[in-house]
């Protein structure tokens, strides 16, 4: 089961390590359904293998990812991402969408 909020987000922002990525037309909304997130119109997919209230273990195209998460407000999150093999950090800030 995951801890993540079940539905859509919309994707505010998206950083790698700290620069900011503009490609809006890769990363507009992040669809969350039971152990599967999305990232949409990209499709970039992820698994979630084991959750907590705040932290994840993903899995996409046989990378593992470490996700931790904070929820902001109740219908905002900002959700790091980052791979044991590689210093790179993602960080995705998103809405919820009701």
């Amino acid at each position: 089961m995951s801890a993540f909020r079940q539905g859509e987000w919309a994707i505010l922002s998206v950083e790698v390590d700290t620069d900011k990525v503009l490609d809006q037309e890769q990363y507009q909304r992040l669809e969350i359904d039971g152990d599967q997130l999305t990232i949409q119109p990209s499709g970039m997919k992820f698994k979630v293998q084991q959750s907590t209230s705040r932290s994840a273990v993903l899995e996409s195209r046989g990378q593992v990812f470490f996700a931790d998460f904070v929820a902001q407000e109740q219908d905002q999150m900002c959700l790091e991402l980052s791979r044991p093999q590689f210093s790179e950090r993602i960080r995705i800030n998103a809405m919820f969408h009701a």
